[in-house]
Formats: structure tokens, sequence, C-alpha cells
């Protein structure tokens, strides 16, 4: 029973100085937000004088590559067109290279060649549905 009474009694004190501590904590912030200070609406002017300052010196300044400029203000349509060309020729050279690999296929002597074969057959698929991917997206943005 003593014991009970010793593990309540320290209970009790250490609750007491959180609940102490959390109101110490609160009343010299002086908000329920760190960092945001309390009526703030009193002054707008400061506020927002701070706020301008802080965005001013957070924000990346400008760089003044010529490149960098080039690249922004350049169209990328004609781009989008030179890579579905380029796509349609890669595309032709896909299906003739897995053409290749599927006769390879037919007349492997060994399981694991016909095992690396296959891997082989199934990059090229994998590299033809991402062609056709970017070229359905490319004809979408450039309705060609």
């Amino acid at each position: 029973m003593k014991n009970k009474w010793a593990a309540l009694a320290v209970c009790t004190v250490l609750l007491i100085a959180s609940v102490a501590y959390y109101f110490y904590m609160q009343s010299r912030s002086n908000s329920d937000v760190v960092g945001i200070e309390k009526n703030w609406w009193d002054d707008p002017t400061t506020q927002e004088q701070k706020w301008a300052e802080q965005y001013k010196s957070s924000t990346p300044k400008p760089k003044n590559d010529p490149l960098e400029q080039e690249e922004e203000n350049r169209d990328h349509y004609d781009d989008m067109v030179q890579l579905k060309a380029t796509n349609s020729r890669r595309v032709v050279l896909i299906k003739r290279k897995l053409q290749e690999l599927q006769t390879q296929l037919q007349n492997a002597s060994s399981q694991a060649e016909a095992d690396d074969l296959q891997r082989e057959i199934n990059k090229r698929r994998e590299k033809l549905k991402n062609i056709r991917e970017d070229d359905q997206f490319i004809q979408l943005i450039t309705g060609q």
C-alpha cells in the first residue's frame, strides 16, 4: 500500500510539473504556434514588410546565361516532330532485331540460350511500348 501511494505522489508531481512547463512555454512564446505572433493584424504593414524581405532573400536570383534564356524561349514543337521521326526509324530497327531474335529463339540449342534470347526480346518489346507511348503523347501535343 505504501508503494502505491509513493508512485501516485511521483506521478502527481510529474503531472503538475509538465502542466506548469506547458503554460510557461505558452506565455513565453505569446502564441499557440511557435513562429506565429498573436495579433498579427494589429500592424499588417510590418508583417507584410517582413514577408517581402523573407521572400526576396529566399527566391533565387535570375541567371543571365544566354543559353538558358534561349532554351526557355525556344518552341519545342519542332523538337517533338523530329523526335517522332526518329522514333519511327527506331521502331523499324527494333522490329527487325525482334524478328532476328525470334528466329534465333526458334533455333536455340539450350535452355539458357533461349532464356537469354527471351529476355532480349522482352527488352525490345518494352522499348517499343515506350516509343509508342511517347509517340501518342507527341501526337496529342502536336496534332501530327
